[in-house]
């Protein structure tokens, strides 16, 4: 489903970013706190999110309102943006406390394989990087004063994490991805930021669905709930829905597990997803929540069964249609028989993309 040579930048920089380790005190090194990644004219432009210290040439640099500092290089390659980007520097750089590496969606589009071997000769990856696309530019991401925090890209990657709980967001971190990319079925997902000029803040815009190393779709953040639900990642949102009874009624749906299946049949294959969670009226325009007859609370209920089965399903067809493979149904396969995983591990974009699917929801 997707050839080793498809591994881009976003995996490249992970391992490259992180693997600058040596026993030299902190106070002996500039501290990276975000990386962020586009291209322009078929070169990459790299910026670093640096904490503010004297060791940075201030005619090179962008200062921020907190405790931060922007610098940004432009080349042919990412050694070569690392090599300029240290002459700006008196101090080595560190990327040991790296939180972040944001990727353009023009330079996630783009063909960067050439940067493998960087991949491959790192050692010292760090696992627990976050990784984003952005919608705009990486550089606007990366300059964002998150309403003058001290360092914005913790911000940053706290919002994604938070989004990712409500239903609006997911958040991946470079073993995630690096995982995602060497199973031989599976395919990567990423957040996607925007940045709004007015609030001068950074927002979830979005999921990216890859087939391979491709960008193929982009989800946005309000139409994420199903695909959210399906991979098990939210923790709780709140859904509005309208019965001639009850009127206008909100609902919080928390506790979700996913339960999914996958077996090969004669037609194909076959996707099963019992969905279950906990359901509690909030309010109701008509009628309090405590005073509403049995009744009605089952067509509520049936009501927000219907509401999850159906974003579920329009989020797999979503998935289908980008040949995503990122609720890895290629690997439960695997574990349920190798024998029928064997038979369909070298057309599994096939069978993916024409999966028969069914899904039940359960609202307790």
């Amino acid at each position: 489903m997707k050839p080793f040579k498809t591994l881009t930048v976003i995996a490249l920089l992970c391992a490259v970013l992180s693997s600058y380790f040596s026993p030299v005190h902190l106070r002996d090194l500039v501290i990276i706190e975000g990386v962020g990644i586009d291209v322009s004219d078929g070169a990459l432009n790299i910026g670093v999110q640096l904490l503010n210290t004297n060791s940075v040439d201030a005619s090179k640099s962008t200062s921020q309102d907190n405790s931060t500092v922007i610098l940004e290089q432009t080349g042919n390659d990412v050694a070569a943006c690392l090599s300029q980007l240290q002459t700006l520097l008196s101090k080595d750089m560190y990327f040991g406390h790296n939180k972040l590496l944001i990727i353009s969606r023009e330079a996630a589009e783009s063909a960067l394989a050439e940067n493998l071997p960087f991949l491959i000769e790192s050692v010292n990856s760090r696992a627990d990087i976050a990784i984003c696309i952005s919608q705009c530019s990486a550089s606007d991401i990366l300059k964002s004063p998150e309403n003058n925090s001290r360092v914005p890209c913790e911000n940053i990657v706290r919002l994604i994490k938070n989004n990712e709980k409500d239903g609006g967001c997911v958040y991946v971190t470079a073993a995630q991805a690096l995982d995602l990319f060497c199973d031989e079925t599976s395919d990567l997902l990423l957040p996607v930021l925007g940045y709004s000029e007015d609030d001068r803040v950074v927002y979830c815009y979005g999921i990216a669905l890859f087939d391979g190393g491709r960008l193929r779709k982009i989800v946005r953040a309000q139409d994420a709930d199903g695909l959210l639900m399906m991979l098990g990642r939210v923790k709780k949102f709140t859904l509005q829905l309208y019965t001639e009874e009850a009127g206008k009624v909100s609902a919080e749906l928390t506790s979700f597990r996913a339960e999914p299946t996958v077996k090969l049949t004669d037609s194909g294959a076959e996707y099963s997803l019992d969905i279950s969670f906990k359901a509690d009226i909030l309010s109701a325009e008509n009628v309090a929540p405590a005073a509403m007859s049995s009744e009605e609370t089952e067509v509520i209920k049936r009501r927000i069964e219907e509401y999850a089965e159906s974003e579920c399903l329009r989020m797999f067809r979503a998935c289908q249609q980008a040949g995503c493979d990122c609720l890895g149904a290629g690997r439960m396969l695997a574990l349920v028989s190798s024998a029928e995983y064997e038979t369909a591990r070298g057309e599994w974009n096939d069978y993916f993309r024409n999966m028969s699917v069914s899904i039940n929801a359960d609202a307790e």
